[in-house]
Parts: structure tokens; C-alpha cells; sequence
């Protein structure tokens, strides 16, 4: 079993005893208060960095729309955040919602499916989206199927996916990127930008749907 996502290096933490309580949540970030330290996640729970020494500098270095772990105890109804860190070479597919399964927490978004019931409070949370919703879907490999690390809204108009190439076939024009999605370039010229990337390479690229097929529109180092 293996996970595409890798902690930060950089990661900010809070000297306490109370790990041995604590829980991890996983999420995008909604809305972020620096200077009150209070992080909220797309799934609505606010999370209170305030006992962490320096945190309206560890809490500058993440904004809104950031895929991020946090580490945290629950005091009371408070959740008091131990550290916070970026949910680093993060895969995202952006499309359109075709079918969500509410007793196995699968969503299949632009012809992938991806398993949702790792994420806390899922079951609720699924409630919120329908079939034609578009949504931002992180994700990670395990073993052979997608599993997806964060679910939000995304804006109109916004087909895109960031992934790491694993393999590249310059004469179809087809890129297969990790967890088996393949998206196919038809252009000349967008063919020949092909030759700038290689297995490994994380890429940003943006797509339209051609039936069952994924066509590419642009491509580009996932910055």
C-alpha cells in the first residue's frame, strides 16, 4: 500500500504532552484568520491555532484553497491545532460530478471514480453535492484505486487535473498520469510541447471531455 502524498518538511508544531489524544483532519482550507489563529476547512470545522507559539507566522505561509493536514486535541468543543502542514505534490482533478454512491462514499467525477470514506464526517458531508456539481477532488493512490483526500466546490468552467506523468506516447499524444488517468493531445503543436516533460514530472493540465475521452487543451509544470 502506498500513498502519493508526502508530509512537508516544513511542518509546525506545538511541545505537548497531549499527542498521545490527538487526531489528524485532512482538508482544503475555507477561510484562514492569521492574526486570531483560526483555521477553517472545507468540511466547516475551525480549527484554533492560538496556544501555538508564533502562529500568525507558521499560519502565514498557507492561504485559502491550500490541501493541508492538521494535527489536533479536542478540548471541550474546541479543537486546539498541534501543527499544520501542506499536503505537499498534491494530485487534483477538477470536473463535473457524474454519480456519487452514498452507502460505499464513492463519487465518479469526469469518468473517475474515487473512494471518499476516509474523509471525516463524509456520510454528512456528501449531502452537500449532487450529479452535476463541479468539485476539486485531491487525491492518492491505494493499492489500485483513487482515494480521495479532499471534496470542494470548484469554480464554473474549470476542467483541469494535477498529477505526476507516467508515461507519455508522443505519436498518440497521450499522457497517462498517476491512478490510470489518460488525457490525449491532438494539436501539432500541443503534441510537440510533449517532448518538454518526462515520467515523474508533475504537470497541470487543463481538458475537455470528448465523449468518454479526456482531450487535452493545455499543459504545463504544476508550480
Amino acid at each position: 500500500m502506498r500513498n502519493l502524498f508526502v508530509p512537508a518538511l516544513i511542518v509546525a508544531t506545538l511541545g505537548t504532552s497531549s499527542f498521545a489524544y490527538a487526531e489528524t483532519a485532512g482538508g482544503v482550507i475555507q477561510s484562514i484568520d492569521r492574526t486570531q489563529g483560526f483555521v477553517t476547512l472545507d468540511n466547516g470545522a475551525r480549527y484554533d491555532f492560538t496556544d501555538m507559539a508564533n502562529h500568525e507566522n507558521v499560519l502565514t505561509n498557507f492561504k485559502t484553497g491550500d490541501t493541508v493536514a492538521i494535527n489536533y486535541v479536542t478540548q471541550g468543543s474546541a479543537a486546539a491545532a498541534n501543527s499544520i502542514s501542506p499536503v505537499t505534490g498534491s494530485h487534483k482533478l477538477t470536473g463535473v460530478i457524474e454519480q456519487i454512491d452514498p452507502e460505499t462514499q464513492r463519487v465518479t467525477v469526469s469518468g473517475v471514480q474515487f473512494d471518499l470514506s476516509q474523509l471525516p464526517d463524509i456520510g454528512t458531508r456528501l449531502k452537500n453535492f449532487k450529479t452535476g456539481d463541479r468539485v476539486q477532488v485531491a487525491y492518492g493512490l491505494q493499492g489500485t484505486g483513487l482515494t480521495g483526500m479532499a471534496i470542494s466546490p470548484a469554480m464554473a468552467g474549470d476542467n483541469s487535473l494535477t498529477a505526476a506523468v507516467t508515461n507519455i506516447d508522443p505519436e498518440t499524444g497521450t499522457v497517462t498520469v498517476k491512478g490510470g488517468m489518460q488525457v490525449k493531445f491532438e494539436t501539432g503543436d500541443l503534441k510537440a510541447r510533449l517532448g518538454n516533460f518526462k515520467d515523474g514530472d508533475m504537470v497541470q493540465i487543463t481538458y475537455a471531455h470528448q465523449g468518454s475521452a479526456l482531450i487535452g487543451e493545455t499543459i504545463s509544470p504544476a508550480g
